[in-house]
């Protein structure tokens, strides 16, 4: 009976995942900051060193210039969606990675047609006294 209880409890344990999954809550933040195209909240996500490599090729080091990349992308377009579909993650009680594919839907600020988007994303987080943080993310798009 003691060996089923713990054979039991072991296969429980493998199937709950890391503890992470209970407060990572990432992806949930940055899509929020991204509908509300709040440039200063998504720059919170990150930790202070952090890199931010964007589908556009550029490179911003560090929370200014993150929230500043984003400030000109929300000042470019307006109606923005972001869907996010993890393919996989890895991580436990301190560290997280993450991949999988994004969907960018959006209008541009002088108008014209709805645009969408679909890349590929890879991101890396820390849990500090702060929170989780991003440490770099990184996207590219779907090749046409």
């Amino acid at each position: 009976m003691t060996h089923r209880f713990f054979a039991a409890a072991s296969v429980a344990a493998l199937i709950a995942g890391p503890a992470v999954a209970s407060d990572w809550d990432l992806n949930e933040r940055f899509e929020a900051g991204m509908e509300a195209e709040d440039a200063a909240a998504l720059a919170a996500l990150f930790e202070e060193d952090a890199i931010s490599y964007g589908p556009d090729g550029q490179t911003a080091r560090g929370r200014a210039e993150i929230q500043a990349s984003w400030q000109g992308f929300f000042d470019a377009f307006d109606n923005i969606t972001l869907e996010l579909a993890p393919d996989g993650s890895h991580g436990d009680d301190q560290t997280h990675a993450e991949w999988g594919i994004y969907t960018l839907t959006m209008t541009p600020a002088a108008g014209g047609e709805e645009i969408t988007s679909m890349g590929r994303y890879t991101d890396y987080s820390v849990k500090s006294e702060d929170g989780w943080r991003y440490k770099f993310d990184h996207a590219s798009p779907m090749a046409e």
